[in-house]
């Protein structure tokens, strides 16, 4: 289950795959190659590989969800599970957002063969 904005999406998630990327105020190098930087943060990002719907309800959930993450708002609020399966919150926006039709037919069912997309923190990981 996916919860943003405080709205529990309930689809199936195949996988959750944390990173962390730095962002630099200044980076720059040196003509002896060293690296100087001025660190802003590390900044989480989660990529969330969803699995197809199957069923009508699945399909409802699928698409409630896509409709969320497609909205154009500055940022959404999302929690998911952390390392220990406990609920974990962050401010994000969402990026690389796809899905791909598998079927569609006459009647106008469309069937998706899952998707995925990537939640990027607004603010930096605290450190400590």
């Amino acid at each position: 289950m996916i919860v943003i904005d405080g709205q529990a999406f309930n689809v199936g998630v195949l996988s959750i795959e944390d990173s962390t990327e730095p962002l630099d105020k200044h980076a720059t190098r040196t003509v002896d190659g060293v690296l100087h930087r001025e660190l802003i943060g590390m900044f989480k990002k989660q990529k969330f590989v969803l699995a197809s719907p199957v069923s009508e309800a699945e399909r409802l959930q699928f698409d409630a969800l896509w409709q969320k993450i497609e909205e154009p708002v500055e940022f959404h609020t999302i929690q998911t599970p952390n390392a220990q399966g406990q609920p974990t919150t962050y401010e994000c926006y969402f990026s690389g957002i796809r899905r791909a039709i598998r079927k569609a037919y006459i009647n106008g069912a469309v069937y998706w063969t899952g998707g995925s997309f990537t939640a990027i923190g607004r603010r930096p990981m605290e450190m400590g």
